[in-house]
């Protein structure tokens, strides 16, 4: 019965939930809305000219496969590229058994979750947290714990305590999920110091940990793509079978090609083939991606797009400081999509007046859990730069500083 009354107060949490980005449904803006809720890449860096020419030499292939059913862990060359990729980047192992491709980051995480997870099993989540992830698991009967995080990521400390009261008290702990690189939706980038206590952890309680990589390869250091030593990446530990890591080209490249993976030793890559219940990723896409990682345009177009990002991040930063001044507190991201806003009254109050006024942000109760875990962080904003024209951030700052004064009335 426990088990039946906790898939049924996750189903009834999800379905009362509101949508993560929807406006206020109350509020009509006065004029054009300028969208800052968006956290997709921009429209006009799309690499078009480089994707159509790849994709004529895949239709001038006229290779059979290309339009058949796609088995297994994914396209053979879109592995191998995605192993030496990663290995430059991250200092991970350049082997393509390590990766599975999946339909997006979020194909990724529900192949995750319905192969690790049985109804209450303890799942560790830093707070505040990506929505979509927290559901999924839920739906999937999981326990949620919340463990507190700040500018330099999740608590380490917090999570420690936790995970020795709940295995003092019997219970089966399963993971720990984090946003190692750019929190969605805080910004924030795990400390060195804080990587090592988890991985130290890990080991010690034999606790798998799982790392979401969106955003890594969005950092905003602009020398060559190398491994970072100031920020050592989690996945270099898949070797040890204690961490996975999910990575998506949805942030870099384009949403719609819904081409993700798992990257995780091959003793795991084995469990979550068994779960793949679908007929096979489309064979067209993996092709298309494929030969832009072969020819190189896309480590050129990451690094266009992290130098873009990083751009975009600094005007909008400075326009929200230039109009709102000390009215608010911004913490500048180190790479990612989002800024994470700190205002100084009610914060439903201002995204409801600055949607009045043309501004479409996320409150920060949408980063909420259900009722009885953590209060949801009620003094914040999130707005996301990649997609809106850089033109409308002067004005942006503008409106919202005028919908923090009104609010504040």
């Amino acid at each position: 019965m426990q088990r039946e009354a906790r898939l049924s107060a996750s189903l009834t949490a999800i379905l009362n939930d509101m949508g993560d980005w929807d406006p206020p449904p109350d509020v009509s803006p006065e004029q054009p809305v300028i969208p800052l809720h968006i956290g997709i890449p921009t429209p006009d860096l799309l690499p078009l000219d480089a994707m159509q020419d790849i994709a004529n030499q895949v239709l001038q292939d006229r290779d059979p496969s290309t339009w058949a059913y796609g088995f297994g862990p994914g396209y053979l060359p879109l592995r191998t590229a995605l192993a030496a990729h990663w290995s430059a980047k991250f200092g991970t192992t350049n082997d393509p058994d390590y990766f599975q491709i999946t339909q997006g980051s979020s194909g990724a995480l529900d192949m995750l979750g319905r192969s690790l997870l049985n109804p209450g099993d303890v799942v560790f989540m830093e707070y505040p947290c990506y929505m979509g992830t927290y559901r999924n698991f839920r739906a999937l009967g999981a326990q949620i714990e919340f463990i507190r995080s700040d500018s330099s990521g999740i608590d380490v400390d917090h999570l420690r305590e936790r995970v020795l009261a709940l295995t003092s008290a019997g219970q089966v702990l399963k993971f720990v999920y984090t946003i190692a690189e750019f929190s969605n939706p805080t910004g924030a980038r795990l400390s060195s110091a804080k990587r090592r206590a988890l991985l130290e952890l890990s080991s010690e309680f034999d606790l798998l940990v799982i790392d979401d990589a969106a955003y890594a390869e969005l950092d905003f250091d602009t020398a060559p793509s190398s491994p970072s030593t100031d920020y050592p990446f989690l996945g270099r530990d898949a070797s040890s079978h204690r961490v996975i890591s999910v990575g998506s080209l949805s942030k870099t490249l384009a949403t719609g090609l819904r081409i993700g993976w798992i990257h995780a030793s091959p003793k795991w890559q084995q469990l979550f083939g068994q779960m793949r219940f679908a007929m096979g990723l489309n064979q067209f896409s993996v092709r298309l991606v494929s030969g832009f990682f072969a020819s190189g345009a896309y480590a050129r177009h990451v690094d266009q797009m992290k130098q873009h990002y990083y751009d975009r991040m600094t005007q909008l930063h400075d326009a929200v400081l230039k109009h709102c001044g000390d009215k608010v507190r911004v913490i500048e991201p180190l790479g990612g999509f989002y800024l994470w806003v700190q205002v100084p009254t009610d914060h439903v109050t201002v995204w409801k007046t600055a949607y009045k006024k043309g501004i479409h942000a996320i409150p920060g109760r949408n980063f909420r859990p259900e009722l009885g875990a953590p209060e949801p962080p009620k003094d914040y904003l999130r707005l996301a730069y990649p997609f809106t024209p850089i033109a409308d951030f002067d004005e942006a700052g503008r409106r919202l500083n005028a919908a923090i004064v009104d609010a504040m009335k």
